[in-house]
């Protein structure tokens, strides 16, 4: 009888632990698993972006809104194909979709001209990512330019304005160096004057800005600080803004005298390398707001006095940081918006006497949000739809991630309430 009982008891664990794996077995099934169906990131983000996605091209690095608010260019600058992914903010539909040789991200738009500037690279050296034989700018350090129109949104090539290297340009960073030395513009974020007849261009791994005549074409020269980035030109059209990236000392903005190419003074908006990124001018007050992604932070600079008013702190407490890449402030200056890439939000500051110094609210995006709108109808999120990965897939996803590689990704557009 001992036996038989001691079967007994046996029996009951057993069936009791099958029941508890079964159990476990059923709740597994509904864990989330990583990849775009359940929107979550190969760090293990479970992301919930308010607004509608529009899925645009690889690694939408940079993106600009027509000024009437109607076209929405988003510029595919990973590794795939490069382009312009043009949508309408209406409908939330890519209208149009251009083919280039190579982008960085950097996109102007002229709303008085219908023009619109784009930074080219050159063409990759795989075969299927190429543009098409005789495309303008296969080489790269090129302007390309595209008038468009204002009602349907469409746009046609008009050819390119070529950058190259100046002669103060730097060697190429890369190891083992190039025998002989390569020199490289590589044209970065770039700026229109109002009247549409100046471009400022950062050269980022030439240290210098170039300043560009739109009807002539010519291009005139300017040494910046290191890696510079960000472009900005002031509301008369004389003075511009240039971020610098790098450097030895303290991370600066340089002030650029646009008639005479040449640099009036450097600012200094944070310590060193903490990484300046875009420059947003304020629509209704002498101010401009330079995002430091390795610092957590914005400055706030006086457009009238050229000095720094402020630096606004915008750490995310839970996480590692937010790395902050780019702000915009909406039309009645009311509200600054930063798109934090680290913390996959945008968050909102209420604008007081030109010094934000309030946080309002957050606003969940899709992953890695690096551009923030000019208007309060479009709020963008840059990220990744990414398939369900494990393992070496997993890791492969993550050292792009660490390398700026991204697959397609989506635009989110939302409707104030």
């Amino acid at each position: 009888m001992r036996d038989h009982g001691r079967i007994g008891r046996i029996a009951a664990i057993g069936a009791i632990v099958a029941c508890g794996l079964a159990g476990v077995a059923v709740a597994t099934t509904s864990f989330l698993q990583v990849g775009p169906s359940d929107r979550v990131t190969a760090n293990l983000r479970h992301l919930d972006p308010y607004g509608r996605l529009t899925k645009v091209g690889n690694f939408p690095g940079g993106s600009a809104l027509t000024p009437d608010g109607r076209f929405y260019w988003t510029v595919s600058a990973g590794y795939g194909a490069n382009g312009v992914r043009i949508v309408d903010v209406h409908t939330g539909k890519v209208v149009q979709d251009i083919r280039l040789p190579g982008a960085s991200g950097g996109v102007a738009i002229d709303g008085v001209n219908h023009i619109a500037y784009v930074s080219g690279e050159p063409n990759p050296d795989i075969d299927e990512y190429k543009a098409a034989e005789g495309a303008p700018g296969t080489g790269g350090d090129v302007v390309h330019v595209l008038s468009y129109s204002p009602d349907t949104g469409h746009a046609t090539e008009q050819g390119a304005i070529p950058v190259p290297p100046p002669a103060t340009a730097p060697p190429v960073d890369e190891f083992p160096p190039d025998v002989p030395p390569d020199h490289k513009s590589w044209p970065e974020r770039l700026a229109v004057s109002p009247d549409g007849s100046t471009l400022l261009v950062a050269l980022g791994l030439a240290d210098a800005a170039a300043v560009v005549n739109t009807q002539t074409k010519q291009v005139k020269y300017l040494s910046t600080g290191s890696h510079p980035f960000g472009a900005a030109i002031l509301p008369g059209g004389k003075t511009g803004l240039i971020s610098n990236r790098g450097g030895s000392g303290p991370s600066t903005v340089s002030v650029v005298d646009l008639e005479a190419a040449s640099k009036v003074k450097d600012i200094t908006v944070g310590p060193h390398l903490s990484h300046p990124e875009e420059i947003t001018l304020d629509p209704t007050r002498p101010r401009a707001y330079v995002p430091m992604a390795n610092a957590d932070m914005i400055g706030v600079i006086d457009t009238d006095k050229l000095q720094l008013a402020k630096d606004l702190d915008v750490t995310v407490p839970q996480g590692a940081g937010s790395a902050p890449l780019s702000t915009s402030v909406t039309p009645d200056g009311s509200r600054l918006l930063v798109a934090q890439s680290a913390a996959d939000e945008l968050s909102v500051y209420k604008i007081d006497g030109g010094v934000p110094p309030t946080l309002v609210g957050r606003i969940p995006t899709a992953d890695y949000p690096s551009r923030s709108p000019r208007r309060p109808h479009v709020r963008q999120a840059m990220g990744t739809a990414r398939a369900p990965c494990s393992g070496p897939r997993r890791r492969a996803l993550a050292s792009a991630r660490t390398q700026g590689h991204r697959s397609p990704a989506s635009t989110s557009t939302s409707r104030p309430r």
